[in-house]
């Protein structure tokens, strides 16, 4: 169905039908009886509107259509009228007195009592849509997904939106206007509104359980503090069982109907009577018929959730508000990652009360992020489909027999995102296999009837079984996950118990939390004699988790077949200093400032089978950091990469900014081609794929790419890169050192800005005073930031750095106190203003008699020293010569760069290809991207800069070089000469046009040092 299937233009059928129903509009609004039956406002409105809209409702022969009033549909009752098209039901319609249907705006939850009657009736006979109605609104229905599809709520607004009105013409609803109008809505991956609900019990039942459980020894611990975990624990058993039955009542899998609704009515009807905890007894005897009736781990008594206290009318409205939700309007992923951003807020006990943490920045301070749909369908799709994939092309039928005991793990399951989406995989495999058994079967059994009788039974006879009970082997064999957080954990077994509830119908299901789905720490194994020793006393409280003991036959038979997830992404330095120690001492990929996704997929290699697959979401800093390159090395010798999808043009986690790529490899090494693709933008059609192949940059790449950090791999324009990278020094051995600006930890005392001077004093403001000071000149220093250089030049700046030391030769001294206050008494006073602040540093470290020092004093001879200055970040590669060693550089925002040779001629000839198109090409290849067109020029990235060596014995490099170190002395004039405010516009041009013309030709000779021919020119301008 496409927009222009309704014509810009009506047709003359839908303008006369508008006519008509402009009259039937104008008896309403004139209508003197309010108060008819369902049955006068169906004839006398209803019946009228459908009737203009084209539908046969007065059985007139003929007709492609008929209009049904009265059907009986079993179990749900008769319905007020049944749409048909050709024979075939379409839509329901479910007719009310006027007033009895609320406005959308007014509609509370999901659904009203006749919103859920309508549902009923419309799945009863597999109808997919259904309409509610009493002519003054008009609510059109998903019944499958009991969602709102488009709403009419004034009779007014049957003609102010009649196009819409015209896509329930018999006509237009056969051309599917219905299925295209629902695929217009807009659909969250969050559900904002279940997500707040959520959080609302949660703090309700906390807080009544907290006061009405004060001395109930479950929830207090043996030195007789309260139990906090344990609380939450019954808290959110508690919920979880609740929606559980809601989830089964609402897909219709359980064998009653309205089992929470009868349970609250019983206990309203009580009145007076109803005990105190009539309501939780009711509720915990539900508990115990789930339990009976499906086995499932949530229901298991003997959890702390049953020995609680919970006032009756606190369960009975969080029962209420749970009854007004529909889940079946929940796709298994919207529901995932509402419940993953759930995770994201606790609650705590403060001063004795329960508080819900606004901020969501819990489970994202750990690194953690739910996952889009498309990205968790993407990833399954190419390791466990394509292993289900593998094993029906090699087996056929006999896959069904193959597959079993196929075992796929998220080791970071979150709220079990992938593993959801794995059992649907594995649910469509097993009901395929089972449909082409059963056909195969059918085919045989007739070939039998007629001919080859007993071969054709002993071809039956060697067909494989049909896994009928294929929602338990799912879950017992199949599915397997870990998460730190014990509420993730049962949440995860949550969402799986909810998909085989839909497949099991009425069945008992296997027991899944603490058996497949686990607690603990995928990444800290052993007991208390190998923990202690790293963790002292608490060595418990880190939740080691022993693979070989929590899944021993997986391990027992060489591990996992699928790995799969979207691990925590957390720096080293915001680890505690004993789990960083533990991890150096365990994982060989733990290398320099490392970040917790490389130790996932170091213990992701190791916990695979041989020929396993793996498919994570995460950071891509890793291929180009220094940090990364141990991992790379393990990748590359025992995997072979089958895909490497880059993200990082996409926000592909909210606000979050972490450049992330679909990373996918199996455990076994092989010499072949892996595909690289660049992502431009989130793939429309989010069914597993990339989206248009114009939205993304694509490429095959060597698997010995992954060790050289060149991303994205060079493909076509390899020979180009080794030309480049081949037999050239790396600037790092070129440098005597690259170091970063100078870290004062309170920069608004010490970076100032000058107001005026003279000759031996400044007048500045400060920042953190808010005041003007006037302070010794001696100590304050010119101070550039990464917005202030450009190439071969920086802007002028009046932010002066306050530098408390003395430098003598390459050390430097602190000024003692008593020289300082005689020498620089203004500035001393300056510094005891804000001594308070500055004794605060580092939570307190500067607490002693050197107080005004940098917290960090490092590189503090290197700035007076003649040097290049680089931004950290750039669009383009840039570098400012400071040969005079005037200006001091500022924090991380800018790093300095000191040559072995400082002569100028040698300074001059780096800045000179620093600043080169070649240079910046080099540079984009080897960086890390950020946001915003943005890459990193650390220290890591501007080391693999290849740097052509001169070889002074030819003579067209001394010349060349010479020429360079020419042309870059006219562009640093040029640069100060347009600097100049004075300047005509004229002479400003003039200057312009040279700088431009002196840039060409240095480009021009630095391609020819590198000895790149016209195409490979090309290319690189092309990058630029």
């Amino acid at each position: 169905m496409k927009e222009g299937s309704i014509a810009d233009t009506l047709t003359a059928a839908a303008n006369a039908a508008r006519a008509k129903i402009a009259k039937l509009v104008d008896k309403f609004d004139a209508e003197p009886n309010l108060a008819q039956s369902e049955a006068d406002v169906r004839a006398g409105y209803v019946d009228l509107l459908f009737h203009a809209l084209g539908w046969n409702v007065y059985n007139d022969p003929g007709g492609i259509t008929n209009y049904r009033r009265e059907g009986y549909v079993r179990g749900a009752g008769y319905v007020d009228v049944g749409l048909e098209v050709r024979g075939q039901p379409v839509l329901f319609l479910e007719a009310k007195r006027f007033g009895r249907i609320p406005t959308s705006s007014e509609r509370t939850g999901d659904r009203t009592v006749e919103e859920k009657q309508a549902f009923r009736y419309a799945r009863g006979k597999k109808i997919t849509y259904a309409i509610l109605t009493n002519f003054e609104r008009l609510h059109i229905f998903n019944a499958d997904h009991e969602r709102l599809i488009y709403a009419f709520d004034h009779p007014r607004e049957y003609l102010k939106n009649f196009e819409s009105l015209w896509r329930l013409s018999p006509g237009e609803m056969e051309r599917g206007s219905l299925p295209w109008w629902e695929g217009q809505l807009e659909k969250g991956d969050v559900d904002l509104q279940f997500l707040a609900a959520l959080r609302r019990w949660r703090l309700q039942l906390a807080n009544n359980i907290y006061e009405h459980n004060a001395a109930n020894p479950g929830l207090f611990q043996q030195d007789g503090s309260f139990d906090f975990d344990q609380l939450m624990q019954a808290v959110q058993r508690i919920l979880d069982r609740l929606i559980l039955i809601r989830y089964g009542d609402d897909k219709e899998v359980l064998l009653a109907h309205d089992l929470l609704d009868t349970v609250l009515s019983d206990y309203r009807g009580r009145g007076a009577y109803a005990r105190p905890d009539h309501l939780m007894r009711a509720f915990l005897d539900l508990s115990q018929m789930m339990d009976q009736h499906y086995n499932t781990t949530l229901f298991a008594p003997g959890h702390v959730s049953e020995n609680v206290t919970v006032a009756n009318e606190t369960l009975a409205s969080v029962i209420e508000e749970i009854n007004g939700i529909s889940f079946r309007k929940f796709s298994s992923d919207i529901l995932g990652n509402t419940y993953e951003s759930y995770l994201g807020t606790k609650l705590t006990l403060r001063d004795g009360q329960i508080q819900d943490e606004e901020h969501r920045d819990i489970r994202k301070g750990k690194g953690i992020y739910y996952t889009p749909r498309w990205v968790v369908t993407y990833i399954v799709d190419n390791t466990l489909g394509r292993r289900l994939k593998e094993l029906k092309e090699e087996h056929g039928l006999h896959a069904i027999e193959k597959v079993r005991g196929l075992a796929i793990l998220d080791p970071a399951c979150g709220s079990g995102s992938f593993l959801i989406y794995a059992y649907q995989v594995l649910a469509d495999f097993y009901r395929r296999l089972n449909e082409d058994i059963a056909q195969q079967q059918a085919r045989l059994l007739a070939d039998a009837a007629q001919f080859r009788l007993f071969e054709t039974l002993d071809d039956i006879k060697h067909l494989p079984q049909p896994v009928i009970d294929y929602p338990d082997v799912i879950l017992q064999e199949h599915l397997f996950g870990v998460d730190l957080d014990p509420e993730a954990a049962e949440i995860a077994a949550v969402n799986l118990t909810m998909q085989a509830f839909a497949d099991s119908r009425q069945k008992r299901l296997p027991l899944i939390l603490n058996e497949n789905i686990k607690v603990g720490n995928s990444l800290i194994s052993g007991g208390e004699a190998d923990l202690k020793p790293c963790f002292g006393d608490a060595w418990r409280d880190k939740r080691p988790f022993n693979w070989a003991n929590e899944f021993p036959e997986i391990m027992a038979q060489g591990g996992f077949d699928v790995v799969i997830g979207n691990p925590p992404y957390v720096r080293i330095q915001s680890l505690p200093e004993e789990e960083r120690d533990y991890f150096r001492d365990h994982f060989e990929t733990s290398f320099g400032s490392f970040d917790l996704y490389v130790l996932f997929i170091e213990q992701a290699v190791g916990l695979l089978k041989g020929g396993g697959h793996f498919g994570f979401i995460t950071s891509g800093k890793f291929l180009k950091s220094t940090y990364g390159q141990k991992v790379c090395q393990l990748i590359f010798e025992r995997c072979t990469v089958e895909e490497v999808i880059d993200l990082s043009a996409l926000q592909v986690f909210g606000g979050a900014t972490t450049y992330p790529i679909l990373l996918i490899f199996d455990k076994k090494h092989e010499e072949k081609m892996f595909h690289y693709a660049l992502l431009r933008q989130e793939p429309r059609a989010r069914n597993g794929g990339l989206g248009d192949p114009t939205d993304r940059l694509e490429r095959l790449a060597s698997q010995d790419v992954i060790l050289k950090g060149i991303w994205p791999p060079p493909g076509e324009r390899q020979p180009l890169v080794d030309k480049l990278f081949t037999d050239k020094l790396p600037l790092k051995e070129v440098a005597e050192r690259i170091f970063q600006g100078l870290v004062t930890s309170a920069d608004k005392v010490y970076t100032v800005d000058e107001v005026t001077h003279e000759a031996a004093s400044v007048i500045v403001a400060s920042r953190q005073t808010g005041s003007q000071h006037e302070l010794e000149r001696n100590l304050l220093k010119p101070l550039l930031s990464g917005p202030n250089i450009q190439r071969y030049s920086s802007s002028q700046t009046n932010r002066r750095l306050l530098f408390p030391y003395r430098i003598e030769g390459d050390r430097a001294f602190l000024i003692e106190p008593q020289e300082f206050q005689h020498l620089y008494p203004k500035t001393w006073t300056y510094l005891c203003e804000n001594r308070a602040i500055l004794e605060g540093r580092e939570k307190g470290k500067m607490h002693h008699d050197r107080w005004y020092a940098y917290v960090y004093p490092k590189n503090l001879t290197l700035h007076g020293r003649r040097k290049l200055a680089v931004p950290r970040l750039v669009q383009h590669l840039c570098a400012f010569y400071d040969a005079e060693g005037q200006f001091y550089l500022d924090n991380v925002d800018v790093g300095g760069l000191l040559l072995k040779e400082q002569d100028h001629k040698a300074c001059c000839y780096i800045t000179g290809l620093m600043n080169s198109r070649l240079m910046d090409y080099c540079h984009s290849l080897v960086s890390a991207p950020f946001r915003g067109g943005f890459r990193s020029a650390n220290r890591q990235f501007l080391e693999r800069l290849p740097i052509h060596t001169i070889d002074f014995t030819k003579r067209e490099e001394r010349e060349a070089y010479d020429r360079i170190i020419g042309l870059v002395e006219r562009m640093l004039d040029l640069a100060k000469r347009k600097a100049e405010s004075s300047l005509a516009a004229s002479e400003l041009s003039e200057i312009e046009r040279l700088l431009t013309q002196t840039d060409r030709e240095i480009d021009d000779l630095v391609y020819d040092l590198y000895g790149l021919t016209n195409e490979e020119r090309r290319l690189v301008e092309e990058a630029h």
